[in-house]
């Protein structure tokens, strides 16, 4: 996958940047694991059933706050998860 350099340094370009790198780097990881990958406007998540914490896991979420708990019940309940 191919970015075009940042040419743009203020402070939150390149901490945007930063946590975009941070990102892909978790979906290939993800994806190096054969982990299910889950892509949601809301949550970015892979599960690898490997039994160690760091080949699973949500990559980023965008949850309003006042639905955060609700949204997290939804996803620690579902049947992919089990």
């Amino acid at each position: 996958m191919m970015h075009t350099p940042l040419e743009d340094f203020s402070r939150s370009s390149l901490l945007k940047a930063m946590e975009e790198n941070v990102h892909q780097a978790w979906i290939r990881l993800g994806h190096g694991l054969e982990a299910e990958m889950h892509e949601e406007p809301e949550v970015l998540w892979f599960l690898s059933r490997l039994p160690f914490h760091l080949a699973n896991g949500i990559v980023r979420t965008h949850f309003p706050e006042h639905v955060m708990e609700e949204r997290l019940k939804q996803y620690t309940m579902s049947p992919s998860l089990g």
